[in-house]
């Protein structure tokens, strides 16, 4: 199954020189992790490993495995909550024919689905 969101936001540390980048790339490694395999079955070493960083790096921007799904589950639901609303926005906001508004706004939400 491929990834239907987007990834998550540059959030954390900014302090020391490439956090931003690690956290990001451990954030999609991990939610394509996620994804294919649960949270039960996704390893936390297998994830640093996606990410090109150690544990102890994972460990140092997440905590544990449980705040690392919390935090990529809530950043996808993030993107997911302003994509469609971005479409609800663009498409329904001003309806004069409801059936071509309908449909526009439709085939965003499935194109940004697929």
């Amino acid at each position: 199954m491929s990834q239907s969101v987007a990834p998550p936001a540059d959030t954390g540390p900014r302090h020391s020189h490439g956090w931003p980048e690690k956290r990001r790339a451990i954030a999609v490694a991990a939610l394509d992790l996620f994804v294919r395999e649960g949270f039960a079955r996704a390893n936390v070493a297998e994830i640093a490993a996606a990410a090109d960083v150690s544990k102890r790096t994972l460990y140092k921007h997440y905590g544990d495995k449980e705040q690392l799904f919390v935090t990529v589950v809530a950043d996808a639901l993030a993107s997911i909550r302003e994509r469609y609303a971005a479409a609800a926005e663009e498409h329904l906001s001003d309806v004069t024919d409801i059936e071509a508004s309908l449909l526009a706004f439709g085939q965003a939400w499935a194109a940004f689905v697929r």
